[in-house]
């Protein structure tokens, strides 16, 4: 594995997805408006010119704001080294989590995608709305975590669990699992996420 490469990899795609979106929205605004004074289109295809480059320029620039949101995504250590902030969004708040307050972390990978998740299970999290309470509708949605549901049921130190995902942010959620390992240290962790941290670990000589 070659985290650096993905990072790299991830700089280069979103800049080439940006900038694609843009001259593609350029060129086909550019070529209906042409068409348009040149007395190309008649009548009702006037109006559902018009209303094609609306729709398709407007999906262009709801994925230019979901690669920049992505990107935005900041996931770090409080002043005091006692919490994990996290903002998950480009307009989103900022929240915290007690590293004192995780119980168990695991990733897996993403369908389809050469991307990882990580899961958060939190001993308190009620408050916080990100935060999903920890039953079986996990797994139902996400079935790969049937084992660390099974295991975390079995040994779980409170009644009420809670969790959070991190979706976002590419390659870089290998460092913020290497973040909670150094921190978090009545943190359990699952195999999984030990060999992503054991990757991160190898290749950045940590």
């Amino acid at each position: 594995m070659n985290i650096k490469k993905k990072l790299k990899k991830e700089k280069s795609v979103k800049k080439n997805t940006i900038w694609f979106s843009v001259i593609i929205m350029i060129i086909m605004t550019y070529v209906v408006f042409a068409l348009y004074y040149s007395g190309y289109f008649k009548g009702g295809e006037i109006f559902f010119s018009f209303l094609y480059i609306v729709v398709v320029d407007g999906l262009l620039i709801l994925n230019i704001l979901r690669i920049i949101s992505n990107d935005k995504f900041e996931f770090y250590l409080s002043n005091d080294n006692e919490k994990i902030k996290i903002k998950d969004g480009l307009l989103s708040s900022p929240f915290s989590i007690n590293l004192d307050w995780i119980y168990y972390i695991d990733a897996a990978p993403k369908a389809n995608a050469d991307d990882i998740e990580v899961l958060i299970v939190s001993k308190k999290g009620k408050r916080n709305k990100r935060f999903l309470p920890f039953d079986d509708n996990l797994v139902k949605a996400k079935p790969y975590y049937k084992n660390t549901y099974k295991y975390i049921m079995e040994n779980k130190p409170c009644k009420d669990l809670y969790y959070y995902i991190v979706r976002k942010s590419g390659a870089k959620k290998y460092y913020y699992l290497y973040l909670i390992y150094k921190n978090a240290y009545d943190a359990n962790f699952s195999d999984r996420a030990l060999d992503y941290i054991k990757d991160f670990s190898e290749e950045y000589n940590l």
